[in-house]
C-alpha cells in the first residue's frame, strides 16, 4: 500500500474489509419503518393533490407535517440505515453532514409543526372571532415558513461547525448525527427546538381540553335564563309546536311544555379537540421519551444505554403514525381518503 497514505485511512482500508452490512434487528426495523413511512406519508400527500378541497388553513399545517416526514423519509432514514449496518461510515464526510442537517433541522421541524398545530388550536378555542377573521391560508402558509427559516438559523450553525473544525474522521469513528459542537450550543438547541415544543404541546392540551368544556356548558342553557319570572313563567308554558299540530282541538288547547325549554348551540364547540387529544397522546408516548433521555444526556451525562433502542425506536415510529392520525381525526380528510383509496366505502 501507498506509504505515504495517512494512516486512518489505512485503518479504514482494513477495517472496511471486514466490516460489511450486519442485518441485525435494529436495520431490519428501520428499513421497515422506512417503507411504512413512505406509504402511509405519500398516500396522505396525494390526497391533497387529487381533492384540493381539503386545503385549509388548519390542514396547512398537517401538510407542512406531511412534507417533513417526506423530507425525513428521504434524507434521514437511507443515513441511518446505513449508520446501523455498517462500523464505521464508508459513504464520506459530505454525507454525514446531510445525515447531521436532517436529524437537526427536519427532524426538529416534526416537533416544532406539532406545536404550533397545539397553538392554532388554543387561538381556535380561546379566540374564536379573531381565529376567524385572521386565519387564512396565506398566513398559514407564512407561519410554516417562518418556522423553517426559525430551525434553519438555530440548528444549521451548529452542523456547520461540526463539519469544519469539530468533527473526527468519519473513516474511524463514525457520523454522529448528535454532532460534536460545542456544548452551550447543543444544550440550547436541545431546550429551545426540541424540549420546548413538546411541553408546550402537553401543556395547551389541558387548557383547550377545560375551555371547550366551559363552552359545552354554556350552551346548553335554558332558553328563559335571564328574562324576569313573569317572563319566564310565559315561556315555560308556551305550547309545543308538535302537540298543538297533533292536538285534535286546534293550537289552543295543546298541552303545555312542562319544564324549562333548553337550547343547544354544541355545532362547532369541540371542534379540533379530537385532534389535539390525538396528537397529544402520540407526542407523550413517541417524542417525549426519546427527548427526555438525550436530554439527560447531554445535561447530566446520564447514561441511557438501557433505555435507548426502546426510546429510538418509538421515535421512528412517528413518521408512521403521524399521517394515519391525521385521516383518523379529520373528519374531511377522512372522508377523502375512503373515497379515493375504497372507492368511498
Amino acid at each position: 500500500m501507498n506509504s505515504s497514505e495517512p494512516f486512518y485511512q489505512l485503518q479504514a482500508n482494513l477495517t472496511q474489509t471486514f466490516d460489511g452490512p450486519n442485518w441485525t434487528f435494529d436495520p431490519c426495523f428501520a428499513l421497515c419503518v422506512l417503507a411504512s413511512a413512505l406509504s402511509t406519508t405519500s398516500s396522505v400527500l396525494y390526497l391533497f393533490i387529487h381533492d384540493r378541497s381539503i386545503v385549509t388553513p388548519f390542514t396547512i399545517f398537517f401538510l407542512n407535517l406531511l412534507i417533513a416526514n417526506l423530507m425525513l423519509c428521504i434524507f434521514f432514514y437511507p443515513f441511518f440505515l446505513v449508520d446501523q449496518l455498517y462500523l464505521t461510515w464508508p459513504i464520506g464526510n459530505s454525507s454525514c453532514t446531510l445525515y447531521q442537517y436532517s436529524a437537526w433541522v427536519i427532524a426538529g421541524a416534526l416537533c416544532n409543526t406539532h406545536a404550533l398545530i397545539a397553538l392554532n388550536r388554543f387561538w381556535a378555542v380561546y379566540f374564536p372571532d379573531s381565529y376567524r377573521r385572521k386565519h387564512k391560508k396565506k398566513l398559514a402558509f407564512y407561519i410554516c415558513l417562518g418556522m423553517w427559516i426559525y430551525l434553519n438559523v438555530g440548528c444549521l450553525p451548529g452542523v456547520i461547525l461540526d463539519h469544519l473544525w469539530y468533527r473526527p474522521p468519519v473513516e474511524i469513528k463514525g457520523c454522529n448525527f448528535v454532532t460534536d459542537a460545542p456544548a452551550s450550543w447543543l444544550w440550547t438547541v436541545q431546550l429551545v427546538y426540541f424540549d420546548f415544543p413538546i411541553l408546550l404541546v402537553l401543556g395547551v392540551y389541558p387548557l383547550v381540553c377545560w375551555k371547550a368544556i366551559k363552552r359545552v356548558r354554556r350552551t346548553i342553557r335554558p332558553v328563559n335564563e335571564g328574562l324576569s319570572e313573569t317572563a319566564a313563567r310565559q315561556v315555560s308554558s308556551l305550547p309545543q309546536a308538535t302537540d298543538a299540530a297533533k292536538s285534535p282541538n286546534g293550537p289552543h288547547q295543546a298541552r303545555p311544555n312542562v319544564g324549562r325549554c333548553f337550547q343547544f348551540e354544541l355545532r362547532g364547540v369541540g371542534r379540533g379537540v379530537p385532534v389535539l387529544s390525538a396528537m397529544t397522546l402520540m407526542v407523550l408516548i413517541v417524542y417525549f421519551p426519546d427527548q427526555l433521555a438525550y436530554t439527560l444526556q447531554m445535561m447530566l451525562d446520564v447514561n441511557i444505554d438501557p433505555v435507548l433502542p426502546v426510546v429510538s425506536k418509538l421515535y421512528l415510529l412517528s413518521t408512521i403514525l403521524d399521517p394515519v392520525m391525521f385521516v383518523l381525526t379529520v373528519k374531511k380528510v377522512r372522508q377523502t381518503f375512503r373515497r379515493v383509496y375504497f372507492c368511498g366505502l
